[in-house]
């Protein structure tokens, strides 16, 4: 018993060490804060008094991770709210966001679900984000105006100790891979972190009881529902359910992939049995040289193809939707030829973006299977339309489960050339992937995708994509 008591505490000691070096490197020091505070004061300032000078009346406020005091060290973004009266219209947000652009020389227009402005200043990513000022929670007149109650819910529930543990989660999310709400992540938002150390008191406790989650876990932190029956029926088929201690009728961990909720899992599994530093911060991944690229896909043995395009700065929340939906796309196109689809990827950065295809071969057999109806319901029509066939090969006959089938040559055999038909036909594309593929793109094969590592942040998706494992598990 002293013995398994023994191995405990040094466990304990030794998540206790790792937890101090972690909170070591992310929490922001004394003169960053006071620099990150005091130039989010200064550009509020300047835009309340920019917004006078025209007639609107707003309130101004930090929101966010800054103004909850849990962002991380690594962090270097400023959320700016503009409230506006509820009566307004939202046309007056693009006259908000127009006057703001004045704040910095630097600045960029974003619009996915909501207009917002990203401006760089001082080194930071300010964003101002105009909203209505409303009441409650239930009154809300646009996607954004909850922001500020859950600021005020997180500040209210959140003490020092607790705010450490934040961070500690926001790193651990960010080490394994699973940070952000983002289209592109689909993973844990910064307020999802906040309300799981809310929830389970500390970050610890968090990772014990994610050990043990399983697809469609329901975390009610506001004790909002009576049980578990009614927000798995009103949020089906989430893998991850967190109801918002300021809105029962919003799930905060919508944005969670299936794919991010696992990882989350499993990480919390591995840290358990074996905590390390490596979770919160992993190797990076390793480019390989072009050699070494070679190497890799010899060693596979499937064929790679890239489809590379540019676009005009589209921002990230609007491009990568469009390129999954794509990438959908020209799956179903060659799994419907024939093709098996071993994996896939997307990436993008602002100006260029790629579809990423792994495919077990690059030919098909000239000949395929033409299965027809079963003999119990009426074959003619499908006989007289392939027995004259010049592509016919064999047929018609009955296969073993009663079908009348015929065996007939392939329009096309070759993998780049369906591929390059369905690219040109431009079936399910994103709007502006249609319209970047009929300016330029180019269609790259196995070697040919190393030619534009020369863009690093390509280089480091591709290398990823060919080395993948689990963050804390690279070597």
């Amino acid at each position: 018993m002293q013995t398994k008591v023994n191995i405990l505490n040094a466990q304990e000691e030794k998540m206790s060490g790792i937890y101090e070096k972690v909170l070591a490197r992310v929490e922001p020091k004394e003169m960053e804060r006071k620099k990150t505070l005091a130039l989010a004061k200064s550009v509020s300032e300047q835009l309340v008094a920019i917004l006078r000078s025209q007639g609107i009346e707003a309130e101004v406020n930090v929101e966010g991770s800054v103004a909850k005091d849990t962002w991380l060290a690594s962090e270097r973004d400023i959320d700016i709210f503009v409230l506006l009266p509820p009566t307004g219209q939202k046309e007056v947000f693009l006259r908000v966001i127009d006057l703001a652009k004045r704040l910095g020389r630097k600045w960029r227009m974003q619009y996915a679900d909501h207009p917002y402005l990203q401006l760089r200043v001082e080194g930071h990513q300010i964003e101002i984000i105009p909203a209505f000022k409303v009441s409650s929670a239930s009154e809300l007149a646009s996607a954004v105006d909850r922001t500020p109650f859950h600021t005020r819910h997180v500040r209210e529930n959140l003490d020092e100790r607790k705010r450490r543990d934040v961070r500690l989660l926001k790193s651990f999310m960010k080490g394994i891979g699973c940070y952000g709400a983002e289209f592109r992540t689909q993973g844990f938002s910064g307020y999802l972190c906040e309300l799981l150390v809310i929830n389970y008191g500390n970050f610890p406790v968090v990772v014990e009881a994610a050990k043990g989650w399983r697809q469609g876990a329901v975390i009610d932190v506001g004790r909002k529902y009576p049980n578990e029956a009614e927000p798995k029926a009103l949020f089906e088929n989430q893998p991850l359910i967190v109801i918002d201690s300021v809105d029962q009728n919003r799930n905060v961990a919508a944005a969670v992939s299936l794919q991010n909720f696992a990882t989350f899992v499993q990480a919390c599994r591995d840290f358990s049995r074996s905590p390390d530093i490596r979770f919160f911060f992993p190797k990076r991944v390793k480019l390989l040289s072009p050699a070494e690229f070679r190497q890799m896909l010899k060693r596979r043995g499937t064929k790679l193809y890239c489809m590379l395009l540019q676009h005009p700065d589209i921002p990230e929340d609007v491009i990568y939707p469009q390129l999954s939906k794509t990438e959908r796309s020209l799956i179903a196109k060659l799994v419907q030829t024939g093709f098996e689809v071993m994996r896939s990827d997307v990436w993008a950065d602002r100006n260029n973006a790629a579809v990423l295809l792994e495919l077990a071969s690059s030919r098909l057999p000239n000949m395929q299977n033409r299965p027809g109806p079963v003999v119990s319901i009426d074959t003619n029509v499908f006989i007289s339309e392939h027995v004259d066939s010049k592509r016919r090969v064999a047929g018609p006959f009955v296969d073993q489960v009663g079908r009348v089938v015929f065996e007939i040559t392939r329009s096309e055999v070759e993998a780049s050339k369906n591929l390059r038909l369905a690219i040109s036909e431009k079936e399910g594309f994103g709007k502006n992937i249609a319209e970047a593929v009929d300016r330029k793109y180019r269609l790259l094969e196995d070697r040919e995708i190393s030619s534009f590592f020369k863009n690093r942040s390509f280089h480091e998706f591709v290398s990823d994509y060919l080395t993948r494992c689990l963050p804390w598990y690279r070597r």
